[in-house]
């Protein structure tokens, strides 16, 4: 058994001698192959690697026909007679067994001695070729760092010509500008005494404007006073307009009078002419006496006769604006010889319609004419909310016409008294 274990154990060591070479074989093409990728190899480096290549493969030839030899006729034969002997008897196992052993022991022996003188040569061709690849590597670095000095030169170089161009660019930019300065000094020159005249002219204008400022304060001053003299002036013209209408009522009024009493004195001279006529035996003659006009409601015209005048129903008719605000009316009376009495009656603000006014024994019926727009309840003037909306209405107590934006300002006003008030017909109180 322990015979059995060298064998194997020799085997073992055969088997790493060959991948040592393997090993060995690898490691030179690789370094020929970066030898030669690397800048300019000296050529005898190579030539060394190579030949030390072919003798590391010979050697490997050597260790696989040891490998061959030992497998095919000591550990065979050892096998293939241990189990003969284990199947036989043991008187023929001892001499076969010594004979093998010590031809195993030879060559054993043989190719420890030829392992030793293999590992030798390949350790001093390893140390040299180490010693060699050191130097080429060493050699490389040098020649690696004289490249890059001078490629930092060339750079240098090259960084200086691009210095000089760029020099002489910005020496022709700053011509250039030197030139441009000086277009825009001489500009801002002009422009300086543009503006300087301009400033000039500003100056000159402000001291117009300030005169013109001025006489435009006075021009205000004078349109103030125009205008406050314009309203004064409108408010005499309206004075004088009321007073205009007040003349032309009274004109009217006047003349009405006047007619009456031509109308009466027209009467008078009939009556006298009768008189005349019935008395022609009496030598006095009835002198009829003029009566004075009094302008009282509850008074007549005329003194009374003896004569009681025939009692009568009569209506005054009365718009609602003269309802509103008050007004008076010219009422002629007839009396019993059939005469023309007249009066002016007033009728105070609020007036209802119905109420009886009763002149020297007559009754007179005040009546509304009907209006488009307005009507009464109670104290309340009534508006018609549609016409309202539509036209527009003209309160009584209103200088102007109201639309359906014054919706408010028409329901504020009072109505004919003042506790009345003004109001919409459908009675809401907006539009």
């Amino acid at each position: 058994m322990k015979r059995q274990i060298d064998t194997e154990k020799f085997l073992q060591e055969i088997l790493s001698a060959q991948h040592n070479c393997e090993n060995a074989i690898e490691a030179s093409s690789r370094l020929v192959d970066i030898f030669k990728t690397k800048s300019s190899p000296s050529l005898l480096i190579v030539k060394d690697i190579n030949t030390e290549k072919a003798r590391l493969h010979k050697l490997m030839l050597r260790l696989k026909k040891l490998k061959i030899e030992s497998s095919s006729s000591g550990v065979i034969l050892l096998q293939n007679e241990l189990k003969i002997s284990e199947s036989d008897n043991t008187s023929l196992k001892a001499p076969s067994v010594d004979i093998l052993q010590t031809n195993l022991k030879s060559q054993i022996v043989l190719t420890e001695n030829q392992n030793q003188v293999d590992n030798n040569e390949i350790n001093k061709v390893t140390e040299v070729k180490q010693n060699t690849l050191q130097c080429t590597k060493n050699d490389l670095k040098t020649q690696q760092n004289v490249e890059i000095v001078e490629q930092k030169v060339h750079t240098t170089k090259e960084d200086t010509d691009k210095l000089k161009q760029q020099s002489s660019k910005t020496r022709n930019f700053q011509t250039i500008l030197l030139d441009q300065f000086n277009n825009e000094k001489i500009i801002n020159e002009k422009q300086l005494r543009q503006i300087e005249d301009l400033q000039d002219k500003f100056n000159h204008q402000r001291d117009i404007n300030a005169k013109q400022s001025d006489a435009n304060k006075k021009l205000n001053c004078e349109c103030r006073q125009l205008y406050t003299i314009n309203k004064e002036l409108e408010i005499k013209s309206s004075e004088l307009e009321k007073t205009n209408l007040e003349l032309k009522t009274q004109n009217e009024f006047y003349k009405t009078q006047l007619e009456n009493i031509t109308n009466r004195m027209d009467e008078m001279e009939k009556e006298k002419k009768l008189l005349q006529q019935q008395t022609t035996n009496q030598n006095s003659t009835n002198i009829i006496e003029q009566k004075p006009f009094i302008n009282n409601s509850d008074k007549s015209l005329y003194e009374k006769k003896e004569h009681q005048l025939q009692i009568s129903s009569n209506e005054i008719y009365l718009t609602i604006e003269e309802a509103y605000k008050g007004c008076q009316k010219t009422i002629k009376v007839r009396n019993y010889n059939s005469t023309v009495e007249t009066f002016l009656m007033t009728f105070k603000r609020g007036v209802k319609e119905g109420e009886i006014v009763q002149i020297y024994n007559t009754d007179f019926i005040v009546k509304y004419i009907k209006h488009q727009c307005f009507s009464r309840h109670g104290d309340d003037l009534v508006v018609n909310k549609q016409i309202f909306i539509k036209q527009g209405v003209r309160h009584p107590d209103f200088h102007g016409e109201l639309f359906k934006k014054a919706y408010d300002t028409l329901l504020s006003l009072k109505g004919f008294t003042d506790s009345g008030k003004t109001v919409f017909d459908d009675g809401t109180t907006f539009c």
